[in-house]
């Protein structure tokens, strides 16, 4: 490497190193608003009360050192038992070990690439940067999401896949859909889609037990579990009902952080209802696509493209934050690997569309729609309602049609995944 070369390498990565502090761990002291329910809940869980009282939980969370807003529970109970050694700490100390968990976790989805695709051991260094300068990432960190353990644990478990490990893969898988059942439930729909029946049961079995924990702890403490199920369903409506009707539509000036399909179909679609029942049938047809090509044409398609597809797919079809979009993480690192490859034109197609998520794009033209700062002659643009502002769905949408012509036009073989 040339002395120019190392120079431009050694000032790359200060300047994303600094902008990785700054937009992630840094906040992550002041903020961690997505661990706020969780932590309390498991506080309030092991003092034998009702983890699901909003009430309740917020009178705990102030008296655990934060702050008077309204906290709630969303997670089913299989949360609380794992979250359990975190509630011995104080608030802002259960802040800074969360960030440490989350930190560690960005370490074990660097590891879990390296793995996946294997191509792109060359290029470490260029994929440890891309990963921490990596907006979801940043945003992740900063809200205390678990979100980015969850991917963590369900990207390890397929890393560990060649390996001949069964357990150890159905445990992380386990610890991913309780985490985020969103996202861990992909990875578990991944097993029984591609019939790895064993590992899937043993997944499936594992959850269910952190779940049959988190119920005995309530049941224990004789809370009637009616009650129990009546606080969730109020917090779940409640929460629905935060985010409104019309959080995909105009009405709602911070959508840009949003990446379901919905975002994109309502600057077209102005009934909502029209846009919830659309929204289902596309992934839903995209999936039957993506499963009539890996067992008719291509069961060897490589792991990184084969599991991609149905994470993507999966961001679609409900409410998903930018957060969320670290699971690209898995088809960028193998679009790198592919750079000069057979793939060349998809991959670097593939990279040119991520690369709207290495900028905080949504949170920025949100900002600039709620504080005005740009003229209403823009903001109003229909170029701005439809591309601006859906921008991050757009890109999850043209991802996914990408991966499905390369599995189609696959005709090699590459990794087959957890058998």
């Amino acid at each position: 490497m040339t002395r120019k070369r190392s120079i431009i390498w050694t000032i790359c990565t200060l300047a994303i190193l600094s902008l990785f502090v700054v937009r992630g761990p840094r906040r992550a002291l002041t903020s961690s608003s997505d661990l706020r329910g969780p932590y309390t809940a498991s506080v309030v869980w092991l003092k034998g009360m009702n983890p699901y009282d909003s009430k309740q939980l917020t009178v705990t969370h102030v008296n655990q050192g934060g702050q008077g807003r309204l906290v709630q529970l969303l997670h089913p109970p299989g949360i609380l038992p794992l979250l359990a050694p975190l509630a011995i700490f104080q608030w802002q100390t259960a802040k800074s070990v969360w960030l440490l968990v989350n930190l560690v976790s960005i370490g074990i989805i660097i590891l879990s690439l390296l793995s996946i695709t294997p191509k792109i051991a060359h290029q470490w260094g260029l994929l440890i940067l891309g990963t921490l300068a990596f907006a979801p990432i940043h945003t992740a960190i900063q809200l205390g999401q678990l979100s980015l353990s969850a991917i963590a644990m369900g990207l390890s478990a397929f890393a560990l896949s060649g390996r001949n490990y069964r357990v150890i893969p159905a445990l992380l898988i386990a610890l991913a859909v309780t985490l985020k059942p969103q996202i861990g439930l992909v990875f578990l729909a991944y097993l029984l889609a591609t019939l790895r029946l064993k590992v899937f049961l043993l997944s499936l079995l594992a959850s269910s037990c952190l779940l049959g924990v988190g119920i005995g702890g309530i049941v224990t403490s004789e809370i009637p579990l009616a009650d129990i199920q009546t606080e969730w369903q109020r917090n779940l409506s409640e929460s629905n009902s935060a985010k409104g009707g019309d959080r995909f539509t105009d009405a709602n000036p911070a959508r840009s952080n949003l990446i379901n399909l919905h975002i994109f179909l309502s600057a077209f679609i102005s009934d909502q209802r029209v846009v919830s029942i659309t929204v289902p049938i596309v992934v839903l047809v995209g999936c039957l696509i993506w499963l009539g090509l890996y067992h008719v044409r291509d069961r060897s398609a490589p792991l990184a493209i084969a599991l991609s597809l149905p994470l993507i797919l999966s961001l679609q079809i409900v409410y998903h934050r930018t957060y969320d979009a670290i699971v690209l993480l898995l088809p960028l690192s193998w679009a790198i690997s592919e750079w000069t490859g057979i793939y060349q034109k998809t991959a670097r197609l593939i990279l040119i569309t991520g690369a709207v998520f290495f900028v905080p794009g949504g949170a920025l033209v949100a900002w600039a729609q709620t504080t005005d700062r740009l003229p209403l002659e823009l903001t109003h643009h229909p170029v701005w309602k439809t591309l601006v502002v859906p921008h991050g769905s757009i890109a999850l949408l043209v991802i996914s049609l990408i991966l499905l012509i390369v599995m189609s036009r696959r005709n090699s073989s590459g990794q087959r995944g957890i058998e």
